[in-house]
């Protein structure tokens, strides 16, 4: 399909109401720019949004205001770093791709607080709280009055892998 150019297209035309796969773009001529932001949410999607303007406070308020995933501000949606979380709202998705993003997506957190003794034999995997390959595994969060120092687990919380 060779590319498009949609100007003032009618609001109630498919490729507006839809979201469509294809080398179209459509133009809208606004003298109020807030309302030109309106506008752009008025739909069911929202993957990817580019606004083109020298303005930065125009282009702080399409960040704070237009419905989509992401804001690429003088530059098209193509790019996608996988740091960075990329993704849709509303009808256009619901996860976030980007490598920490899918990994949080995929495991589940753990969190189990003590208040007393943990240095009963309390099972992680079948590892006692003492063993080395438990305090791989398990981050302890808190200080104890001696400091952060992993043997004292008094009043500490411990995160762990999920079950």
């Amino acid at each position: 399909m060779e590319p498009m150019i949609l100007e003032d297209a009618p609001f109630d035309t498919d490729a507006k109401k839809e979201e469509i796969f294809s080398p179209v773009i459509l133009l809208y001529s606004y003298n109020d720019f807030k309302e030109a932001v309106k506008e752009a949410n008025n739909t069911h999607y929202g993957l990817q949004a580019s606004v083109f303007m020298h303005d930065l406070n125009k282009a702080f308020y399409a960040f704070e205001h237009i419905e989509a995933g992401g804001v690429c501000l003088n530059n098209s949606p193509r790019m996608c770093v996988d740091s960075q979380p990329y993704s849709g709202i509303k009808d256009s998705g619901i996860q976030r791709e980007g490598v920490k993003y899918v990994m949080d997506d995929m495991l589940e957190t753990k969190v189990m607080c003590n208040v007393g003794n943990v240095a009963m034999a309390l099972p992680c995997h079948g590892l006692e709280i003492g063993g080395d390959h438990f305090r791989e595994h398990v981050a302890v969060l808190g200080v104890c009055n001696h400091g952060l120092n992993p043997d004292c687990f008094s009043n500490m919380c411990l995160q762990g892998p999920g079950s």
